[in-house]
């Protein structure tokens, strides 16, 4: 044949039925939406959309499920975590357990995604709430826009080019 094997690889990909080209329809779409929602809301922070929408999109409906089920009770966990916490912290040492959380935090990643999630989630909540005592509006914010993210992610899997397993 006159194709090389790369152009063979390329059709392959660009193909509507192929899982790769759905899913990158898939992703495209949903982090549009996202960006039109932030866009939008004129809420602060609310980049935060993106990032969970982009964080829970995985290859198929069932992957992206179980990752946004554990992105959000993750988050919300975190969240909570974060306004007990400045209940208790003084406010001199809040900084530094933000710092120790994140790291935890990604430490965990590969072993346990939700455990990365509260502990990521509080850090950013202990974080953006540290200059103004704000700790209850960052925890809700950070649950609305994980709960947007997520939607959008499960939306857009489920019904945009929905792949599906190829053997």
């Amino acid at each position: 044949s006159n194709r090389s094997i790369g152009d063979v690889l390329v059709a392959t990909v660009l193909h509507p039925r192929s899982a790769s080209f759905r899913y990158g329809v898939q992703k495209a779409v949903a982090l549009g939406a996202a960006t039109f929602v932030m866009i939008q809301s004129g809420l602060p922070d609310f980049y935060w959309v993106l990032l969970a929408t982009f964080s829970v999109m995985q290859t198929n409906v069932v992957g992206t499920f179980s990752r946004s089920l554990q992105y959000a009770f993750g988050t919300w966990i975190g969240a909570v975590a974060a306004v007990g916490l400045s209940l208790i912290l003084p406010s001199a040492v809040v900084t530094g357990v933000a710092g120790l959380l994140l790291i935890t935090g990604f430490a965990w990643m590969v072993r346990n995604y939700m455990v990365m999630c509260v502990a990521v989630a509080a850090s950013v909540v202990l974080l953006t709430g540290a200059p103004d005592g704000q700790y209850v509006q960052w925890a809700g914010l950070r649950a609305l826009d994980v709960t947007v993210g997520v939607l959008i992610g499960l939306l857009v899997s489920t019904f945009v080019l929905r792949v599906h397993p190829e053997p």
